[in-house]
């Protein structure tokens, strides 16, 4: 959000009204009100992760420090049945009940900077009541209805085909500390549940990405220790190359007749949310993916979007003990579906633009949705069936018997649903009647959406002189997060992150390479410093260029190589290198990297070589082929 001419001492008002439907699980509506935006990966520069988003750079506090603006909330429900319990266990609240179906509940003074996590308010209705039903609008122009049907309750069943899981597992620096160690017991609670006839493998993923194994196995004991083993080894560290490892885990070979499920831990910190979606599409197959959000304040946009585009849940594990209770939900999820070949039908009652078009089967014990428009008089059935795991199953409603026709907020419920269809087309290709209709929707329902936007407009001239200054507001790193996530380091500038004065001390000029080439200086972080800040990746800064002739832009040259320097994957892996070691480039016309040579060996210097071989300078453009030779202090 940006909000412009504001003088000393002005207070500004801003607020935005939205609709949202709460649909429960295993009895349970949550509501979650994000706080934060965490770190975004943008991927590094000159590689299709890439998204060259400007806003990932806005600048972070760092981890532990409070938020430097406060933060308030109070939640007004009811319910429309009684209230069994209610409770936030995010933060610290007070509860008043009014009455057996009101509660206002508020925050804590204390809470007063606990704008660094998602707040999560949830409650159960009394007996474990679902609000099922039907609700009409009967509006001006348009009639909305919306249909709310509990399914029947789980069927565990006996006798269950093999079936393949391939568990992929963020290990980014965003991940260090806490989110690492939930995905760790997640994922020994979700190995050590497969049955011997199971096949699974394990994907990790940072910078780059690793197998435990070339192919899936079967889950016997010595496997899945070893499995585990692999698991228990990682640290976090890295950018977030989301993109890069499900495009290799979707590529896997796979057993012919054989149910595939990928799962997917992570926090989704990075800003190509549209692209993920386009590869799961694109590249799922038959297969299910399900994705766990782990963290505070997770990208839940990329959590639940990933799992929409792959037909499968999302979770989200706010806190450790949580781990060992999803995992054996996402079992219970997987092994069998509540609801399968659902069918919408009616009798007497004219419905039309269903939403969605297709049911899909009901994995979840949580109700089925479906939204539409409706014509003519409000009488008839509505009859919803499909296949449970005792056999056939139906459930009739009378809409004449509904009382009540102003649900205004079905029409913007309707319209979202209907956007995210034709959202989900333009992943396969932008189409200019789905832009136009899109718009339409979003003009029409006042919705957000890629092509509408919300903008106020203040016909006061408040500042006549036109001179302004342009603020930047730290965001707050969310709670559990490591600086480790926008590459913190001591000095410098990492991702829009201004750092703490670092004193540099010369070190001799590197030998000029033969041929076309650049002599470039470049300082890093002191040893000392290291040390100290063992988790923290050390700062490559360019600190002289020289004798350039692959380039006709030798400034931009510059800032692209301390771009590239400054990747956290690359800084990581560089961290423990010692001071003056010289790396030598060979770069092709093309101003691809095709060698990389480092003076000195140290661990991690082989990951180092495959990352940087990863670039091509944009920059170099004289279509040469020569080398760049760096000091690294």
């Amino acid at each position: 959000m940006n909000v412009a001419n504001i003088l000393p001492g002005d207070e500004i008002r801003v607020e935005l009204s939205y609709t949202e439907l709460l649909v429960p699980t295993e009895g349970t509506y949550a509501f979650v009100y994000p706080t934060v935006v965490g770190p975004r990966y943008a991927g590094r520069a000159g590689t299709d992760s890439s998204t060259g988003e400007p806003w990932v750079a806005n600048p972070y506090t760092r981890a532990g420090e409070k938020p430097a603006t406060t933060f308030d909330l109070e939640v007004k429900l009811s319910a429309g049945l009684p209230i069994q319990h209610m409770a936030c266990a995010t933060h610290k609240t007070s509860i008043a009940y009014d009455g057996r179906a009101e509660a206002t509940l508020k925050l804590d003074p204390s809470e007063a900077q606990g704008g660094n996590r998602d707040v999560i308010v949830k409650y159960q209705l009394a007996g474990g009541a679902v609000q099922s039903g039907l609700l009409l609008d009967q509006g001006k122009e348009e009639n909305t209805f919306l249909l709310m049907a509990q399914p029947p309750k789980r069927v565990t069943p006996r006798d269950l085909p093999p079936r393949e899981f391939v568990f992929i597992m963020d290990i980014s620096g965003s991940q260090m500390g806490f989110p690492i160690e939930v995905s760790k017991v997640l994922m020994k609670e979700m190995i050590q549940g497969l049955r011997p006839q199971d096949l699974f493998n394990v994907m990790v993923f940072e910078g780059s990405s690793a197998l435990w194994s070339p192919t899936s196995q079967h889950a016997s004991p010595e496997a899945t220790a070893q499995a585990l083993a692999f698991v228990r080894s990682q640290n976090g560290g890295g950018g977030t190359e989301l993109g890069s490892a499900m495009r290799k885990a979707l590529g896997l070979p796979r057993v012919p007749g054989i149910s595939r499920t990928f799962v997917v831990s992570t926090d989704g910190y990075i800003s190509a949310d549209g692209q993920v979606f386009d590869l799961i599409r694109k590249n799922l197959g038959s297969a299910n993916l399900f994705t766990f959000g782990i963290g505070s304040s997770v990208n839940r946009h990329l959590i639940e979007g990933m799992a929409h585009a792959g037909q499968g849940e999302a979770f989200v594990i706010t806190k450790p003990e949580q781990a060992a209770a999803e995992a054996e939900r996402f079992r219970a999820y997987v092994s069998s579906p509540v609801l399968t070949n659902l069918k919408l039908t009616t009798s007497g009652f004219q419905i039309q633009d269903l939403e969605p078009i297709q049911l899909p089967d009901v994995l979840a014990d949580r109700p089925v949705i479906c939204l539409g428009k409706w014509k003519g008089e409000a009488r008839g059935t509505v009859t919803l069936s499909g296949i449970s795991g005792t056999g056939p199953w139906s459930q009739t409603f009378e809409v004449g018997q509904v009382k009540g026709r102003s649900h205004g907020a079905l029409r913007q419920l309707w319209a979202r649903q209907r956007i995210q269809m034709l959202s989900d087309y333009d992943q396969f290709g932008q189409d200019g009647a789905r832009k136009a209709e899109v718009t339409r929707l979003g003009l029409a329902y006042h919705l957000l959406t890629a092509h509408t936007s919300f903008v106020a407009v203040d016909t006061l001239v408040r500042n006549s002189g036109g001179h302004s200054t342009t603020v930047t507001q730290p965001l707050p790193l969310p709670e559990g997060v490591s600086d480790a996530a926008v590459g913190y380091a001591r000095g410098g500038v990492v991702g829009g992150v201004a750092a703490s004065p670092m004193a540099y001390a010369p070190a001799p000029m590197a030998k000029r390479a033969a041929g076309t080439s650049a002599a470039v200086e470049v300082l890093a972080q002191d040893r000392a410093s290291r040390q100290e800040k063992a988790k923290e990746a050390s700062i490559l800064r360019i600190r002289a260029f020289s004798g350039i002739t692959g380039t006709s832009d030798p400034a931009a040259l510059r800032r692209e190589v301390e771009a590239r320097l400054l990747d956290p994957a690359l800084a990581a892996v560089l961290a423990g290198m010692p001071a003056g070691t010289t790396l030598e480039l060979k770069v092709d016309g093309s101003g691809q990297v095709v060698s990389a040579t480092f003076g000195r060996s140290f661990p991690g210097a082989a990951k180092a070589k495959a990352l940087i071989t990863l670039w091509r300078l944009r920059s170099w453009t004289g279509g040469l082929t020569g080398s760049l030779e760096f000091t690294l202090g």
